[in-house]
């Protein structure tokens, strides 16, 4: 008879089957729970983590909208600081808040990233970014802002413009007794506005500092007042009156149109006078009327009659004021208005009267007429 024996030790087939299966089972089940507390750990509940700054503010557990409020409370005080200009060479400041510049702060950007921190990723980045939070490791996001450049550009334009000053040279009038008045020259200046733009966009918004603004020198005038001072007119050069017949009401009007043409004309030292680029062409548009001529030895009617006698009572005032005469043409036949050899007849564009200021001074004419008597005076520099 044979006996049997049972190893011992040695499980039987079907237990070591349970074993894995219940091993699997117990996995299963932890892993279940396991990935069910994660997604319960991490869910999203609409909520800034805790621990997450947004520039030194607290948005912990706050809703996007929270946070944006809490946020805008928070940036109030610091739109509201104040920057200085100070005015180069002057006493003078300016001052305008933050937001009168166009600062302004990027909150929603700020609160979108802020939200992200254990919203986005895997369930476990979410679960590791949320234990770290809770364990007390704060998150600090910057508070980014910017500056609205066309505000910013606008604000300082505006401010600024009454110190720019364009370049302007001396200039003068003449009073009705002739005495010249002399206004000053101004140097021209202007705020460099786009260093003071690259200041103000440098500024720590939390500990904004004063800003120097600098004037810009432009060009200097040509003419300054002193140099109208060494040429002031400062009385009479020479005066010469001729008489004519103010009955005949063409020739008179061509010698009123001429003469009111040539009264006021100032010439600058070395400057030449041409009679017939300051009258212009005599024509029938410009009000001149047909009066006797002289054209190939013979008095003809023609436009303009008359004029050569303003040409003429004005070369005998530069004569009589010492100016040099350039050029002077006789006419072919005797006229009566002036002494022989004393005319000076112009006939546009060919003929033409020319003097030229010799003297250091300005040189003003002066034309009148009074009832039938012409006369030109000349000032200058005595």
């Amino acid at each position: 008879m044979e006996v049997k024996t049972a190893q011992l030790g040695q499980p039987k087939p079907n237990s070591h089957k349970k074993m894995i299966i219940l091993s699997l089972t117990i996995l299963l089940v932890l892993i279940f729970f396991g990935w069910g507390g994660l997604y319960l750990y991490t869910r999203d509940n609409g909520l800034i983590l805790d621990g997450v700054k947004i520039g030194n503010v607290n948005v912990s557990n706050l809703t996007q909208d929270e946070a944006e409020q809490k946020l805008a409370e928070s940036i109030t005080p610091i739109l509201d600081q104040k920057v200085e200009f100070k005015i180069q060479s002057s006493s003078e400041t300016l001052e305008f808040t933050l937001r009168d510049l166009g600062l302004t702060y990027k909150l929603e950007q700020g609160i979108q990233q802020a939200y992200e921190m254990g919203h986005n990723g895997t369930i476990v980045q979410k679960a590791i970014q949320k234990y770290h939070s809770k364990k007390g490791t704060a998150v600090l996001l910057p508070l980014d802002y910017e500056w609205n450049s066309d505000q910013l550009q606008n604000t300082l334009q505006t401010a600024f413009a009454p110190y720019n000053k364009p370049v302007s040279d001396a200039t003068f009038s003449i009073t009705p007794d002739n005495k010249m008045v002399i206004q000053k020259e101004t140097f021209g200046q202007e705020v460099n506005l786009d260093e003071v733009i690259a200041q103000v966009e440098s500024l720590d918004p939390l500990k904004p500092s004063s800003i120097n603004v600098t004037l810009k020198v432009l060009d200097q005038p040509k003419v300054t007042a002193a140099q109208l001072e060494g040429m002031k007119i400062t009385g009479l050069l020479g005066r010469y009156s001729t008489w004519f017949d103010a009955n005949n009401k063409e020739r008179t009007e061509n010698v009123r149109i001429s003469t009111q043409s040539l009264d006021g004309v100032i010439l600058m030292p070395g400057e030449e006078f041409s009679f017939n680029n300051t009258v212009g062409e005599r024509t029938s548009s410009a009000g001149y009327k047909e009066a006797l001529i002289i054209v190939n030895d013979e008095f003809v009617p023609g436009l303009g009659g008359g004029v050569c006698q303003v040409s003429s009572t004005l070369y005998n005032a530069a004569v009589a004021s010492r100016l040099q005469i350039t050029e002077r043409h006789a006419h072919s036949l005797e006229i009566t208005y002036v002494p022989p050899g004393q005319d000076a007849t112009v006939a546009y564009p060919y003929l033409d009267f020319k003097f030229k200021n010799n003297t250091p001074g300005l040189v003003l004419i002066r034309s009148s007429i009074k009832g039938s008597t012409l006369t030109f005076d000349l000032y200058g520099h005595v």
